[in-house]
């Protein structure tokens, strides 16, 4: 009995049931079966033959075993609405999926060139694309669907509408845009806090390329000494927002902190007018009314290295410096008193009855000497040449007025002064005159009689030489003793009250230089960085933007137009443009590249890898930058004009053993031309000079806005620029290798 039931219910009996079942059928002669089921079993099943089945009510198992085993002739056309009709008309599951087999298949391969990215179908997941950005979905009805890339949150999500051929396999490209944007903070200004404040983020600091979301943020950024910047910005997505911050100085906090140190000083707190002072001069170096308390103050302390140091900087600054002295006459025999004046041109005498003698220019003095006995007194004697008719110059003599020391005296004694204070004082004021006047005659020989004060340059003090003082001579006397009598000779030698402050190490000047030579370089350098706009300007400049109009010996019937892009030290793109004609150049540093029409070619043979680095070096501002940069490596020459006239030539041979001349005009103390030799495999040198025209002030910087280019002699290319911008921080990634 068990064994029937299980034979009655085995697949094999539920199989022969189903067959008697069609048998029956056909022998019944429904009509509703296609004849062709009948004459041809093995035939492929039409739509009208499977719409009969159905109609006849045959089993889903059967019917799908029919299209599975005999297949169906019209698979080219099966789609999805054919099966929603069949199922209407009740076919089975079973059915529609043996059926679904022949629908026709398509596929689309996606490119996004974003690895890791998610790709949907009709908001179905299909995967994550590869490393190269692609990824293949297939078995795809034809027809139209939705693809969808997802990379978040670094990119918005996308979809695109795709309409899919029977048995195609289509490209999809989808290009996701930045969900993000990117931030640089470039600090100009030293020991600045920056802090940007927002809904999704809190940063600080300096960085470049931050990625952050899109919105509106808070900047603050603030520095001791400085104004507070506080702003906001908005960061867009995509955008590449570049923000240098640069403070302003707080000059209404430095005046506070100078009229602390004018009080400190008139206290007699000299050592802390000095500290107070120099936290002026620490934002603002070249502040004259702080630097005339620093110089003061060590005037008072008998500090004579730093006397020297700030007395010679605030008069280059345009301060006078003032000490109370007592003009001496012989004829009639007076003492008066009165302020010695001393300013970066002049000295002069102001008495309590007008002025006793007038303003003598520096250059005019040809003797600055200490006499007079250390016993007794010691005497600043100021000489000026003899007349035209007179037998002897004239001589101006000084001693000290009482009341000037620093130190901690008795009320009794405030007005006494030691003989070593006496002497000390008028060791320090001969010095800052000698080295004042030095400065004023070395000035004169480079930039003329004519010259104003404000471009006085006092030499460059070669670094480690100690602030010797001067040393008090004897006076002459009608019957002097011999030259071994030290009756009269001072007993005792001053020394600094103080220690020296520290030094700054410099590179020690090079055999390749005479000293003298040497010397004359720096001076003219300065002149001429002060001149262009002075070194603390020049120095701020850490990149520039040049645009204009070029001719040169390839575009002679028509200008084309150029870019230059220029970063500190030496990294320069030079853009231009002619109708369809696009070329770039660009050195990076290290290598260079050139493009034309989009056909790149590496030039890094030595020689071209020089002539670009030296371009680089000195294009724009760069060439001040290098000029300060390598003093110490430069020497001076003149070199004469055609027409008779001279002109002040600097040469460098630098740290990286790149040569070139420099070509000063003596009037306007600006340069004119640059020369530089390259070496060519032929082994003949390549000279290149770029001359300069048209200086314009750029950011309180003079600029040439015209560079003609000369190569072995010929004219190859003019450059005349509309306009030029400083410190925009162009984009690093204009100076890659494409």
């Amino acid at each position: 009995m068990n064994s029937t039931n299980t034979i009655h219910s085995s697949p094999l009996h539920r199989c022969l049931r189903e067959a008697v079942a069609i048998i029956l059928l056909l022998v019944a002669g429904f009509g509703a079966v296609h004849p062709a089921v009948a004459q041809d079993p093995k035939a492929k099943l039409t739509l009208e033959q499977i719409k009969g089945l159905l109609s006849n009510g045959l089993p889903d198992t059967a019917l799908a075993g029919e299209v599975r085993d005999r297949g169906i002739t019209f698979s080219d056309s099966l789609t999805k609405l054919v099966l929603d009709d069949l199922q209407s008309r009740g076919a089975g599951p079973k059915t529609l999926r043996a059926l679904e087999a022949y629908l026709p298949k398509s596929a689309i391969r996606v490119s996004t060139r974003l690895e890791r990215t998610i790709v949907l179908v009709d908001d179905k997941q299909y995967g994550i694309t590869s490393l190269d950005g692609s990824l293949q979905v297939n078995d795809l009805e034809p027809g139209e669907h939705t693809v969808e890339v997802r990379n978040r949150p670094r990119y918005r999500d996308t979809k695109v509408r795709v309409v899919l051929k029977p048995n195609e396999n289509q490209e999809v490209a989808v290009t996701p845009e930045l969900a993000i944007g990117f931030l640089t903070v470039t600090v100009l200004t030293p020991n600045t806090e920056v802090l940007i404040r927002g809904d999704l983020a809190s940063l600080s600091g300096q960085f470049s390329g931050r990625e952050v979301a899109p919105g509106t943020y808070v900047l603050e950024a603030s520095s001791k000494g400085y104004q507070t910047l506080k702003q906001n910005i908005e960061v867009k997505a995509g955008q590449q927002l570049s923000i240098p911050i640069r403070l302003e100085i707080d000059r209404e906090g430095l005046n506070g902190i100078l009229l602390q140190s004018q009080k400190a000083f008139s206290s007699r707190n000299y050592t802390g007018a000095i500290q107070l002072a120099l936290q002026v001069t620490s934002l603002v170096p070249s502040d004259p009314g702080a630097l005339v308390i620093l110089a003061q103050s060590s005037f008072k302390l008998n500090d004579t290295r730093n006397f020297l140091l700030y007395g010679k900087a605030a008069l280059e600054s345009g301060a006078a410096l003032d000490f109370p002295v007592i003009l001496k006459t012989e004829k009639p025999a007076t003492a008066l008193p009165g302020t010695l004046r001393v300013t970066s041109t002049s000295i002069s005498v102001i008495g309590e009855n007008g002025q006793p003698i007038p303003s003598i220019p520096l250059e005019s003095l040809s003797g600055i000497a200490l006499k007079g006995e250390i016993q007794d007194e010691v005497f600043l004697i100021l000489s000026l040449p003899k007349n035209e008719g007179s037998k002897k110059g004239v001589d101006h003599t000084f001693s000290l007025l009482n009341g000037f020391s620093g130190k901690t005296f008795n009320q009794a004694d405030e007005n006494q002064l030691s003989q070593r204070d006496t002497l000390n004082a008028l060791w320090n004021i001969q010095g800052l005159l000698q080295q004042t006047t030095e400065a004023r005659k070395d000035f004169l020989r480079i930039a003329g009689p004519d010259a104003g004060p404000k471009t006085d340059v006092p030499p460059v003090k070669v670094e480690g030489d100690p602030a010797t003082p001067p040393v008090a001579t004897r006076p002459k006397k009608e019957n002097p003793k011999k030259e071994n009598d030290k009756e009269n000779v001072p007993t005792e030698t001053p020394k600094p009250a103080d220690p020296p402050p520290p030094t700054i190490t410099r590179r020690a000047v090079e055999a390749r230089t005479t000293p003298e030579s040497n010397r004359a370089a720096k001076i003219l350098i300065g002149l001429a960085l002060r001149n262009a706009g002075t070194t603390e300007k020049i120095e701020l400049v850490k990149d520039a933007r040049f645009n204009g109009k070029q001719t040169s010996d390839k575009h002679q019937s028509e200008p084309a137009d150029v870019n230059f892009a220029w970063i500190r030290p030496n990294r320069l793109r030079e853009d231009s443009a002619l109708g369809n004609m696009r070329e770039t150049v660009v050195f990076n540093g290290d290598s260079a590249w050139e493009s034309i029409e989009g056909q790149v070619t590496e030039s890094n043979s030595p020689e071209s890898l020089r002539q670009r680095r030296i371009q680089a070096k000195l294009f724009g501002p760069g060439l001040f930058q290098q000029l300060k940069a390598n003093e110490s490596f430069a020497e001076r020459y003149t070199r004469s004009r055609q027409d008779g006239t001279s002109l002040q030539v600097i040469k460098v041979n630098d740290s990286d053993g790149d040569i070139y001349e420099v070509f000063f005009n003596v009037a306007t103390l600006l340069p004119e031309k640059c020369v530089y030799e390259i070496p060519t495999e032929l082994g003949q040198p390549l000279v290149i000079e770029d001359r300069f025209e048209d200086f314009r002030t750029v950011s309180g910087v003079l600029l040439p806005f015209k560079v003609s280019r000369y190569i072995g002699g010929k004219l190859v290319k003019v450059m005349e620029f509309s306009e030029v911008r400083v410190n925009e921080r162009p984009n690093p990634g204009v100076f890659k290798k494409p």
